[in-house]
């Protein structure tokens, strides 16, 4: 059975980070955790500490050449989707995969069942 049939939601992917509805109820998320900024585009102290205790890893994210994070929006038949992008948004779909909450299959990405459960207990719900 194809990982999609065992799956209620597409993911949409924004370069390598995660965009579409799954990607702006995260952003939405840790904008009401207060940790992220949206007008200064970074990372609250509360969020460094949030995300780390999520198991991203936040360490990578101030030692790379990369950009660290910046709000990137998705523009997708005609809606648009705010979201997480550059380096923190890597990292947080890598703890996605690692967890396997999302796969890769049939051309597109998908929540598993796992991941339904573990983004819910963690606040992150869209339709």
């Amino acid at each position: 059975m194809s990982p999609k049939a065992n799956s209620r939601r597409e993911v949409t992917a924004c370069y390598d980070h995660l965009g579409g509805k799954l990607g702006e109820a995260l952003f939405k998320r840790l904008i009401a955790l207060g940790w992220f900024d949206v007008h200064g585009e970074r990372l609250t102290l509360e969020g460094v500490r949030g995300l780390s205790a999520w198991g991203v890893e936040i360490d990578r994210l101030y030692g790379s050449n990369r950009k660290p994070l910046n709000l990137c929006v998705e523009r997708h038949s005609g809606q648009h989707f705010n979201h997480i992008g550059s380096h923190l948004g890597s990292l947080i779909r890598q703890w996605m995969d690692r967890n396997g909450w999302i796969v890769a299959a049939d051309g597109g990405l998908y929540v598993t069942e796992t991941g339904r459960r573990g983004l819910s207990e963690h606040g992150i719900t869209w339709d």
